[in-house]
């Protein structure tokens, strides 16, 4: 199994996402007190889109199959 995202973590999908959905999402990990980080499932706050979009998904939290997350390197 995969290591967990963990809260307030910076994260984006990945390719192989966005050729299955055509839309790319990057948003912070956003886990409620007393949660513990889920190595299948991450619940994420989807702050940009880009491509197939869906509104009303913007700025909510959206529970995300970790599979389809990597990390946002800080230093780009």
């Amino acid at each position: 199994m995969e290591k967990p995202f963990l809260n307030g973590m910076k994260v984006k999908t990945t390719e192989h996402y966005y050729k299955q959905n055509k839309r790319r999402v990057s948003g912070v990990v956003v886990l409620p007190e007393g949660v513990t980080p889920h190595p299948i499932a991450t619940p994420v706050r989807w702050l940009k889109q880009e491509g197939k979009i869906i509104k009303e998904q913007q700025n909510q939290v959206v529970i995300m199959v970790s599979t389809d997350l990597e990390k946002v390197n800080n230093l780009n």
